[in-house]
């Protein structure tokens, strides 16, 4: 006689879901790793708009630079620290996630690099990236003579 088998897939689905989360979650420790802040580009006709989502980090705190045609965005999060009295705070799970980032992107050719202002508030930072003038099409009349 051959034993039956049985087979939980709900089961091994909570292995598995154990697993990661064993991976991931540091009961009592901050997680420290390196993190990419959401960013949109967007072309408004007249000018380029870059918006990115840095929460917790004060605009003087980001670092905006122009290398040739390439715009990078560059700062840290900083974990939070317990400026309470006693033995402070004792995390079950962490998942905001703290350090470095630094965003690069290639601009298109009509970027007037004299022409560019960011602003950050709210935790959201926003740089307008000024075009060159464009040349306007024009008619050539041609001439009978």
């Amino acid at each position: 006689m051959h034993p039956s088998i049985y087979f939980d897939p709900f089961e091994t689905l909570g292995r598995w879901n154990q697993l990661f989360n064993g991976l991931t979650s540091n009961v009592g420790d901050q997680v420290q790793s390196n993190w990419i802040p959401a960013v949109d580009f967007e072309d408004r006709g007249e000018h380029y708009l870059v918006t990115a989502d840095l929460p917790g980090i004060k605009p003087e705190d980001v670092e905006i630079s122009l290398d040739g045609d390439v715009l990078q965005i560059k700062g840290e999060r900083l974990a939070e620290t317990d400026t309470g009295e006693g033995e402070g705070k004792r995390y079950r799970r962490t998942e905001r996630v703290y350090g470095a980032f630094r965003r690069s992107f290639q601009l298109p050719t009509d970027v007037d690099p004299d022409a560019i202002e960011a602003h950050g508030k709210d935790g959201v930072l926003h740089i307008q990236i000024g075009k060159h003038a464009a040349t306007q099409p024009r008619r050539i009349t041609v001439q009978t003579n």
